[in-house]
């Protein structure tokens, strides 16, 4: 349990930063800065729920996409914000690899909605 506890405050570390770069008014510094922050927040609130899902459900899982999956019906998550933490899984994927301004730009027009809901998972996880 400590072990998710650690991760939970990480999380919301990593929320908070990424909110925060959201906020910024937009340039391609910001822009750039806020793909990098939804990677790493991405990355925590995966690892935080496959944690989660060890420690207090007792199941394991594999992959990221699995960890959705798998919470899905735990925390009451509806099939369409199930689908953005898939999509947002192969944005993230994808996004190590950008180098296209227009693939930057619509990776960013999603932020919004991926910090959104990562919010809302880490909530949920959290109480």
């Amino acid at each position: 349990m400590a072990y998710l506890s650690e991760k939970l405050i990480q999380l919301e570390s990593a929320l908070k930063k990424f909110e925060e770069v959201l906020k910024c008014p937009y340039s391609e510094i910001a822009r750039d800065a806020a793909i990098q922050r939804f990677q790493f927040t991405y990355e925590l609130l995966s690892k935080t729920i496959k944690v989660y899902l060890s420690e207090i459900e007792k199941i394991q899982v594999s992959s990221p996409r699995s960890c959705f999956r798998e919470i899905k019906n735990i925390i009451k998550l509806s099939d369409e914000e199930i689908e953005t933490c898939l999509r947002m899984a192969d944005d993230r994927n994808m996004s190590v690899h950008i180098y296209s301004e227009e693939l930057a730009q619509q990776l960013y027009d999603r932020l919004h909605t991926y910090y959104t809901l990562s919010k809302k998972i880490y909530d949920k996880l959290s109480s």
